[in-house]
């Protein structure tokens, strides 16, 4: 079950803004903003999310990246989902969670958990984990911190990443909490006979402690 989310948790730990030799919160003017306002629901595939006001729905930053929010005043901070096929897996389980750790741990320099959760997103059951690491490129560096939520939704695995630097994770903190909140599955009914109840499944069609 590890491997339905490792990709996704180590892409999305480093700001989708940086580039080799690039500072990492600089603005990648070639990402494609998607329409949709201040805290307007943004689409991603087969799900909703609220984008927090000050902040712009980006796709295309990362191709392993479904969906990214980045807020305007602090380009650095960024919301992303990522999602893959879960096959038969219905819910992440402790013994994932607890390979997930191990696997960042042995594969982002620095990685130190500050807290971790079991929660709910969207009435799935969901693993919170929190951590603070070093983003190298190069010669640079720099101190990183997130928050990773995985859980499985209607045959989808996804996971929510908040990233930002230490200094300034608090301030957008309540934006990716009220964010989170507001994930929702497109679900759709399967057709069935007469006298059947109906079915449902995730649209084909186009989101304890804290730190």
């Amino acid at each position: 079950m590890c491997a339905l989310f490792a990709g996704a948790c180590l892409c999305v730990c480093f700001p989708p803004t940086s580039r080799a030799g690039d500072d990492p919160l600089r603005e990648k003017k070639e990402a494609v903003s998607a329409p949709g306002g201040a805290g307007a629901p943004a689409a991603g595939q087969g799900y909703t999310i609220k984008c927090p006001e000050g902040w712009t729905v980006r796709k295309g930053m990362v191709p392993q990246i479904d969906l990214t929010l980045s807020c305007d005043a602090d380009p650095g901070a960024t919301i992303s989902v990522t999602r893959a096929p879960a096959g038969p897996v219905k819910e992440i389980t402790e013994s994932a969670a607890r390979e997930m750790k191990e696997m960042l741990t042995a594969n982002l320099p620095g990685y130190e958990v500050t807290a971790e959760e079991w929660r709910e997103v969207d009435g799935a059951r969901a693993y919170r984990v929190s951590a603070r690491y070093t983003l190298r490129s190069g010669a640079f560096q720099m101190a990183m911190q997130n928050s990773q939520v995985l859980f499985v939704k209607g045959g989808t695995a996804y996971t929510i990443t908040y990233t930002l630097t230490p200094g300034l994770f608090m301030k957008h903190l309540g934006e990716f909490e009220t964010t989170l909140g507001s994930f929702g599955a497109k679900i759709e009914a399967i057709p069935t006979a007469p006298g059947q109840q109906p079915a449902a499944r995730t649209a084909a069609l186009p989101v304890s402690r804290k730190p």
